[in-house]
């Protein structure tokens, strides 16, 4: 009598949806761990160009000849528009990648909006997802950072004066 070695249907088939369940678990944990990673990307990116553009304008403090973000591009006598540009043009000195769409850069220009709160009047920066936003206003002499890590929740927003 020939003795056939092998699995049966059943136990192929039991593997087959163990495969399944775990593939379909993993799948779920992986977007989850993706999307707090982008997020918490866009959060550190914000919290960089902070502390770099607030540095960098620190050195207006100390010496008003001084040229700022490594070059002879923009110097204190500069506007914070002239900086914003420079900071977010070709040359720009600040180089992360957006984390939702990394061919394009985390830090742009975005679109300025003023509302009045508490009969102060604020200025707002709307950005994309995953964007670091900035905008200049020279009358105040104001640059306003800002990021949306999160269609759900509000931006990340500060504000640097140069003095």
């Amino acid at each position: 009598m020939k003795k056939n070695k092998g699995f049966t249907l059943i136990e192929l088939l039991v593997v087959v949806a163990i495969i399944g369940t775990l593939a379909a678990v993993g799948v779920v944990a992986y977007n989850g761990y993706t999307a707090a990673a982008k997020k918490n990307a866009s959060k550190a990116i914000h919290a960089n160009a902070v502390k770099y553009i607030a540095s960098e304008l620190a050195k207006c403090s100390l010496d008003l000849s001084s040229e700022l973000y490594g070059g002879v591009v923009v110097s204190c006598a500069d506007g914070v528009e002239a900086i914003v540009t420079h900071l977010t043009g070709a040359g720009s000195p600040m180089q992360d990648k957006n984390p939702y769409d990394s061919k394009e850069s985390a830090i742009t220009t975005g679109t300025v909006s003023t509302t009045t709160v508490d009969g102060a009047e604020v200025q707002e920066v709307t950005c994309d997802e995953g964007y670091t936003c900035l905008a200049g206003d020279d009358g105040t002499s104001k640059i306003t950072i800002s990021t949306n890590y999160d269609a759900d929740t509000d931006n990340l927003n500060n504000t640097i004066q140069k003095e």
